[in-house]
């Protein structure tokens, strides 16, 4: 189980009956509760591998994206009059 701040993320053979021990004393929104897609700013996702197993693939993409967007805004609110940042850009997926 990993928790930080108000997001926790648990991965175990049977996620429901550990959740359920937890809601006792931290009830979660009932729309909050469901399969991951994003913990601490990278993207997860259910993959099968070649040898049939089921494994959690984790993807920093989101993270480096928004951490890239920090460094541009940073840079550029010291360096108003640099033209070597014009050609930044990210795309969104």
């Amino acid at each position: 189980m990993l928790v930080y701040i108000d997001d926790i993320l648990c991965m175990n053979n049977d996620p429901p009956r550990v959740l359920k021990v937890l809601n006792k004393y931290f009830p979660p929104r009932p729309d909050s509760v469901g399969t991951p897609d994003i913990q601490l700013g990278a993207k997860l996702k259910l993959i099968q591998l070649e040898n049939g197993v089921w494994a959690w693939d984790i993807s920093p993409s989101k993270y480096a994206r928004e951490a890239l967007i920090i460094t541009k805004i940073m840079y550029l609110s010291t360096h108003h009059h640099s033209s070597s940042c014009q050609s930044w850009h990210l795309t969104h997926s």
